[in-house]
């Protein structure tokens, strides 16, 4: 029997549990189909048999999940807090995307950060990540029937991202709407006039974090990457 098979297998006898800043790491196996949640030190055992892993870190506790990071044996130092948002490392990918977050009528950033290697697709947050949430639900399903290539995780990844914003923009367009109305009512209040402000400033900072997720994935998709297919 394999590190991956149909059926879910309990941990070793003396197998260590997995740090407290690790959420969940799942293997995958693309010729059986077959996924399979696994403790990090089956993770990498599964690694080293050719299988690919999606492990998901959060990263609140800086020095425990430095750890975690650094018993990878590859990733730069600075994969835990990028200055940027896309870049291109020998051994990996890595890229930030800010999930919007419906909070009342605006909305809350969550930073994620990615990492994207020929055997591993490693996601950090400090806040918990409604998309990565809603990801982790739906993604058996195209695993089965579609994926041939770990690349499914980042469409996935991608799908989920916009739902949110889509979620975020259908809200703008519903406080417009609010907001129109009253100005063509008989009476207008005075305070009308700073919420139109606020929803401006919202605008805007919405847009910056729609046109860098768009250049991102513009990258993704028209450069040539031995991680992407």
């Amino acid at each position: 029997v394999g590190l991956l098979d149909s059926d879910s297998r309990p941990a070793e006898s003396g197998e260590l549990d997995d740090p407290p800043c690790v959420n969940s790491v799942v293997a995958f196996d693309f010729e059986s189909k077959v996924e399979q949640t696994l403790s990090l030190a089956r993770a990498r055992q599964a690694m080293a048999a050719g299988h690919f892993v999606w492990v998901d870190i959060s990263i609140r506790e800086r020095d425990e999940a430095c750890r975690v990071l650094r018993s990878f044996g590859f990733l730069d130092e600075e994969v835990i807090e990028p200055a940027t948002q896309h870049a291109r490392y020998e051994g990996y990918l890595r890229l930030v995307v800010s999930e919007c977050h419906a909070l009342g009528s605006g909305f809350e950033l969550r930073r994620v950060d990615v990492v994207f290697s020929d055997r591993m697709f490693l996601t950090l947050h400090k806040t918990p990540i409604s998309f990565l949430t809603a990801l982790r639900k739906d993604y058996k399903s195209d695993f089965v029937r579609f994926a041939k290539t770990p690349s499914f995780l980042v469409y996935e990844l991608w799908d989920h991202l916009l739902d949110g914003y889509l979620t975020v923009q259908k809200l703008m367009e519903e406080r417009v709407e609010q907001l129109q109305n009253e100005l063509r009512s008989e009476q207008v209040e005075d305070t009308l006039f700073g919420r139109i402000s606020e929803l401006g400033s919202d605008l805007l900072h919405f847009r910056k974090i729609v046109l860098p997720a768009r250049a991102v994935l513009s990258d993704l998709s028209t450069r040539r990457s031995v991680f992407l297919s």
